[in-house]
């Protein structure tokens, strides 16, 4: 029997490890499930963009036809007011020529009668009479001239005005066939999302379904849990069962010896006593197993989770050590569905180009395509905070001082991927930080960047996380240093100044007002918002630009920099109370013309009109910044216009 029980104690471990290995498996299966899920929203999410953009394109093409429509009617209308000015003409033309013709036959009876007079003396009075007639002949056939050529502009105008009303005829045509195309990829986008919303459905159902086998599978594996647990008993009921017969028998034995030599010695109750103990602590082991087997199990599942980390980051540190830039890039490469092998790499990167510049021209090799290696990483791995923080950390360290990098980088979708983190973590502040770094890099000395950050709704985004840290100094600090690189445009500049950024400055600086970087940046943003225009320039006016840059001066006497931007600041919105009749403009050209090329490459603490430059990492500090970030360079100053 304790065999037998032990073989069914054995087969019930081994179904329990069946189980349990089963459960690991729809454990994993879940997880892919979930991962397809979120891909798949976020194909949701691309498409529904793709539908938005559609639909505007379709209202700007409804509009377009609406405005060729009303041009066609009204060149219509005209061309009907010419043609009947025309036919007037026409009439009137066919009119005169019926009289001249009239007129021409008069001056030939005229003429045939006066011949037969001319050999014959006549009177001065009669010649004078003749004389005035001929005048009037010439002049009427003057007049008969003049509106033959009138009526010939008329028929070339009347051509010109079908050939044009031929054209508008074609335009409406080829607007009715763009926006039926339109329509047709409407209802093509239409199906994809449809398709999409029943693959979700489809996954949504099969998650269930695996969320029903899991609880039933660990239902199952408590019930096994307790049937082994009742057979641990029976074997244990069983041990103990056996060692009492065998003391019995033993017991027997020695009766029959003590009767046979007729004496009965003590020492054989101790030996049963003893045998009877023995049991005890075989079962208080198999208890001490059983209770610890769970706590067993998941400390192994720790281990297996732990020890795979501590790998990836022993190989990364001896790739980084041996290989460099280049072992990194393909470990990279080669573990691309791996988050922990990305973010780490990302790291490591990031520390080897901070170290060397050389590294970070390797890095930024064209050869290598490192930016679309960073935002595969982005797109695969979305809501990992940890991979987004390191990588666009990465991403804004190569683009630092870079154009070729920020170029090639804005290409292939860097700026769009930007905006998705920011609005994929908004309550994480780092990768905030991080991306505010990264845009102001990117956008540096790039119009492309720029107008791809307007395409993206990048302002609209942007606005609601710097609302959401509002109470952050060092978020708002980087978000108006961000802003006020991004509004180096016209175009930009004016999309955060009718979205509202003028408003989410002025009130960054006022509730920060002991923060001299926001007031320094802040008013530099307010100054290249400003410079778009009059009509912008009166809008901030009339939010109180003037008199939060005016607080700050009183507040930061003491800090050059910060009143010499806040000077500029007050040139602009007050003219004649800046630093110099010539505008900010014009001191900064002086300013520039008069500096060493060396301190621009290193970096200035001299805030001035335009794009202060690129922004160095966050963890790196500078020690005589009061800011506690290294200050942008000014490798190329965008100078705007006044």
């Amino acid at each position: 029997k304790i065999v037998e029980k032990s073989l069914d104690l054995e087969s019930i471990q081994s179904s329990r490890d069946e189980f349990q290995d089963q459960a690991v498996m729809n454990e994993q299966l879940l997880q892919a499930s979930r991962h397809a899920e979120m891909e798949a929203n976020r194909k949701i999410k691309q498409l529904q963009m793709q539908l938005e953009m559609q639909l505007n394109q379709c209202r700007d093409l409804e509009t377009r036809l609406e405005q060729a429509l009303t041009r066609w009617k009204t060149d219509k209308d005209l061309t009907v007011k010419e043609t009947q000015r025309c036919a007037k003409l026409s009439n009137i033309c066919s009119g005169l020529i019926e009289k001249n013709e009239s007129l021409e036959m008069e001056l030939r009876r005229y003429e045939f009668r006066l011949k037969q007079y001319d050999d014959l003396p006549l009177p001065d009075e009669i010649k004078m009479r003749l004389t005035d007639q001929q005048a009037d002949l010439d002049h009427m056939r003057n007049d008969l001239s003049s509106l033959r050529q009138q009526k010939d502009s008329s028929d070339e105008l009347n051509i010109r005005l079908q050939e044009s009303n031929q054209e508008l005829n074609k335009a409406v045509e080829e607007l009715k066939s763009a926006l039926i195309q339109s329509e047709q990829n409407l209802v093509d986008h239409v199906g994809q999302i449809n398709k999409l919303t029943e693959r979700v459905n489809e996954l949504t159902d099969a998650l269930a379904a695996k969320e029903d086998i899991a609880m039933s599978l660990t239902i199952e594996a408590n019930r096994l849990a307790e049937a082994e647990k009742k057979s641990t008993q029976a074997i244990r009921t069983l041990q103990n069962e056996v060692a009492r017969q065998t003391s019995l028998v033993a017991h027997l034995k020695r009766l029959q010896m003590a009767q046979s030599s007729a004496a009965l010695a003590p020492v054989e109750e101790d030996v049963a006593i003893t045998i009877e103990e023995d049991p005890p602590v075989i079962s208080s082991s198999s208890s001490l197993a059983s209770s610890h087997q769970e706590s067993l199990s998941f400390r192994r599942l720790e281990d297996l989770l732990r020890v795979p980390d501590t790998t990836i980051k022993v190989q990364l540190e001896q790739t980084s050590a041996s290989g460099g830039v280049a072992g990194l890039i393909d470990a990279m490469l080669d573990a691309e569905n791996d988050e922990r092998v990305q973010w780490r790499g990302a790291r490591a990167l990031r520390d080897l180009i901070l170290k060397d510049d050389e590294n970070k021209q390797r890095c930024c090799d064209p050869s290598k395509k490192v930016e679309e290696l960073l935002l595969r990483s982005l797109t695969k791995f979305p809501l990992d905070s940890s991979v987004q923080g390191h990588v666009i950390r990465l991403l804004g360290a190569l683009a630092f001082g870079n154009d070729l990098f920020r170029r090639k980088a804005g290409e292939k979708g860097a700026v769009t991927c930007l905006i998705d983190a920011m609005m994929n973590h908004p309550e994480d502040e780092s990768v905030q930080l991080h991306v505010c770094t990264a845009l102001t890099n990117l956008a540096h000395n790039s119009l492309e960047n720029r107008s791809r950050f307007i395409e993206a709704d990048g302002v609209n985004n942007f606005l609601k996380i710097m609302a959401t840290f509002e109470d952050s100094a060092k978020f708002q600090r980087q978000a108006s240093w961000a802003i006020l690189t991004l509004a180096a445009s016209d175009e930009t500049s004016k999309a955060f100044a009718m979205n509202g950024g003028d408003s989410a400055v002025i009130n960054a600086m006022l509730k920060h007002r002991d923060d001299s970087g926001v007031q320094q940046f802040g008013s530099w943003a307010l100054c290249n918002m400003a410079l778009s225009g009059e009509d912008m320039l009166r809008k901030i006016k009339k939010k109180g630009a003037v008199e939060v840059c005016k607080m700050a001066l009183e507040v930061h006497g003491d800090n050059p920099e910060v009143v010499r931007q806040l000077k500029q600041a007050l040139s602009i919105f007050s003219p004649g109370t800046g630093s110099s009749s010539d505008g900010p403009v014009l001191s900064l050209l002086n300013d520039t013309n008069n500096s060493n090329s060396k301190s621009q490459m290193k970096g200035t603490n001299n805030p001035s009109k335009g794009s202060p430059g690129n922004q160095r990492d966050l963890s790196t500090k500078s020690k005589g910044d009061p800011l506690g970030n290294t200050r942008a360079t000014f490798q190329s100053l965008s100078l705007r216009r006044k």
